[in-house]
């Protein structure tokens, strides 16, 4: 292609609100008392506590509660809240009569199991085989380490396409019009490839085809969109071609032979199909625009744990 970056905007120059990270001090803890649930040990009892499992004789001129030997977890809601709560401290042999909206139901406890949750230690958290996490302090900084990626994830990006539109709108492209109707036909001919290995032709599909494969419902707004979108798509290529000279990125026939494989094997297609909708051209014109992208992403991270120090959440 003879289009070219003849200026580049440092991406590190533009300004990023890269918002706060807030703790979900609840969800930490929730996590911590699952892994402790999940050790939880049971044996037999005298009294009914919160979390116990609890076997009871149900009388009543209900039907519904007209019933023995019926299990539930105390606490639990799963049968019913007002029962659960009323047997609260009972004991074994114990009767209790419950008055319910529709009636009144005698409770008679006939077996307690009870639920003995320890606090989590070492051992259970070695048990989750987690790589580098061996012990409770370890696991409490690789879940909050887990919340705030997910907060990066949720904010990164709108704030690449921040960097994106700066970095563009900053530099000086030389653009030829034969290199934006290259990048427009790479991408046709791959939707036309695609669609030729499900039978259909891309210049007579219907609306009805279109839907759920393409957001087009014809041909001619499918290369509207694409001449479009591959305005973009060519100035990204520049940006990353040109970060590319000077860090070292390269797109080498051997990862694209792996690209093939996996996409093939994917797609369940055969390695021809895979490289007729996968062509190199097309491998290294993406695998460019994606390395702009990436460097853009990789500041971003970087910024938001400068701002936002996960050692000071542990």
């Amino acid at each position: 292609m003879g289009s070219k970056v003849v200026s580049l905007f440092d991406y590190h120059d533009v300004p990023l609100d890269i918002p706060t990270f807030t703790l979900d001090g609840e969800a930490l803890t929730r996590e911590l008392e699952r892994l402790a649930n999940a050790h939880a040990t049971w044996e037999e009892g005298q009294s009914v506590s919160s979390g116990d499992m609890v076997i009871c004789d149900l009388l009543s001129e209900l039907p519904r509660y007209q019933r023995n030997q019926v299990r539930f977890i105390a606490g639990s809601g799963m049968f019913n809240r007002v029962i659960e709560d009323a047997l609260i401290d009972a004991r074994v042999g114990e009767k209790i009569e419950v008055t319910l909206p529709e009636g009144l139901v005698t409770v008679t406890v006939t077996s307690v199991v009870n639920r003995t949750v320890c606090p989590v230690d070492d051992e259970m958290v070695r048990d989750l085989c987690l790589e580098g996490v061996s012990t409770v302090d370890e696991y409490r900084r690789h879940l909050v380490s887990q919340q705030m990626a997910e907060h990066l994830a949720s904010i990164r990006f709108n704030l690449v396409g921040e960097i994106e539109r700066a970095v563009v709108e900053g530099s000086r492209f030389e653009l030829e019009e034969s290199d934006w109707e290259r990048a427009a036909s790479l991408e046709l001919n791959r939707c036309a490839a695609i669609a030729r290995q499900e039978g259909l032709d891309i210049k007579t599909m219907t609306p009805e085809q279109f839907a759920g494969r393409i957001p087009v419902r014809s041909y001619e707004e499918l290369v509207a969109m694409t001449q479009e979108t591959s305005w973009n798509s060519l100035r990204r290529f520049l940006l990353g071609r040109c970060y590319a000279a000077t860090d070292g990125f390269t797109v080498s026939e051997k990862d694209y032979r792996a690209h093939i494989e996996e996409y093939a094997k994917a797609w369940h297609l055969t390695d021809e199909q895979a490289r007729e909708a996968q062509p190199w051209e097309l491998y290294c014109f993406t695998s460019h625009c994606i390395h702009a992208y990436d460097l853009w992403g990789a500041w971003v991270e970087r910024r938001y744990y400068e701002i936002n120090d996960p050692s000071s959440f542990y």
